[in-house]
This record gives C-alpha cells, structure tokens and sequence, in this order.
C-alpha cells in the first residue's frame, strides 16, 4: 500500500491511521488540524512515514494528541524526514508532542531527521521500552548531557538502551580489560568506547573504575 501527496484535514478522528498490512508507506502527505492524531500506526508491517507534514492536530482537546503517534505493541516502523509541529496555523488547541511512541512493546524503531519543533507538551516522547531501535538527529529534541553509569560486580556489562550512538568514558579504578563484542580492546582505564544503538561493553576489573555516557 502506497499513500503519498495526500491531504487529510479538519477529521472528527485522526488524519491518517494505519492498523495493519505488509509494507505500507505514508509519504509527502500533510495532515492539517485534525481532532486526534494526525497520524496513528497501530499495526502494520514494514510501515514508512516518510517526509509527511503534521501541524494543528488535537483539536478536539488541546495538548491530547500528537502529530505522529506510534501505538503500543507496533514494530518495525521507520519514521524519517517528517514535520510535526504547530506552525501552519495559529490555533489555541496545540498538538501534545511531534512524535510520540508506545510504552508497550514498541520496538525496532528507526526515528530520525524530524523537525519536531513547536509542540505543546515537547519534541519527543520515547516512551518505547525497544531496545533494538534508533532515535537520533532529530530537530527540537533536546540533547541528552552525560550522565553516569552505576557500575556493578565484575565483569560488568553496559548495553546501549538508549536508541542513539554513545560514548563512553571509563576511568579510574584498577581495569584489567574492557571487551566489545567478545574482543578485549583495552587492558586499563581510561578509556573512551564508542556504541550504538544495542552495542554493549564488558568491563572486567578488580577495583570498579567510573562510567559516564555521552548520548549524542
């Protein structure tokens, strides 16, 4: 199934919605000042949004729905090169967030190079519990500052849950060897280890070292 150029505005519902079928792409479409979604994925596989146009949705309850909502329980959906945001019209019902994902089952999700700017409740909400996707490059969203990592016994196993690219710093503490993907790569810290989405690091030592990530 292929929709693309098309319009779906001023709907009681969602602009668009896609509950099911193999491959389907939503592309170049704008959806305009819709009561719900502008765009609803809650089934579907193989599904593509791809460079659509979501802005003045929600309106039958302000801060309620988003531009592009991905439902709980959907996979392998890529959403890329989309706008969504309250830009075309100035309306008191605001869109709640540019793109908003499922905090049940929702994974293996590929969300890059949105413009998510000017949205009521924020850019982004990954509430996707996936750890097997790819969130990144993607306007308004804020960046992510470095955070520590609470390090365990040893060895000691990061996984990279986080949907983006990762560097890590590891540093003080007596390290005998730091391993990525089952190959030792340093003997001591510090160190500084890079990894994406579901890479992890082993860090083995006798004396626990700092951790810190830096989401990018």
């Amino acid at each position: 199934m292929r929709l693309s150029g098309c319009h779906a505005a001023v709907n009681r519902g969602n602009g668009f919605e896609i509950t099911g079928g193999d491959s389907i792409v939503l592309s170049n479409s704008l959806s305009l000042s819709n009561n719900r979604h502008g765009i609803l994925v809650t089934g579907g596989a193989g599904v593509m949004v791809n460079g659509n146009t979501c802005s003045n949705n929600s309106q039958e309850s302000s801060a309620t729905y988003s531009g592009i909502t991905i439902g709980n329980n959907v996979t392998g959906v890529r959403v890329v090169n989309n706008r969504s945001g309250d830009f075309i019209f100035t309306l008191p019902k605001k869109q709640k967030h540019g793109i908003a994902l499922g905090a049940v089952g929702t994974d293996r999700l590929v969300v890059m190079a949105n413009d998510l700017q000017g949205n009521a409740t924020g850019a982004l909400d990954d509430s996707s519990p996936g750890t097997s996707k790819v969130i990144s490059r993607n306007v308004g969203v804020a960046p992510v500052s470095v955070s520590a990592i609470a390090v365990t016994a040893s060895p000691f196993t990061y996984t990279n849950k986080d949907g983006v690219p990762e560097t890590l710093y590891i540093a003080g503490g007596t390290v005998s060897a730091v391993a990525k993907s089952g190959i030792t790569i340093f003997t001591a810290s510090p160190c500084t280890i890079h990894l994406d989405p579901a890479e992890a690091v082993t860090v083995t030592y006798s004396v626990a070292p700092r951790m810190n990530k830096d989401p990018k």
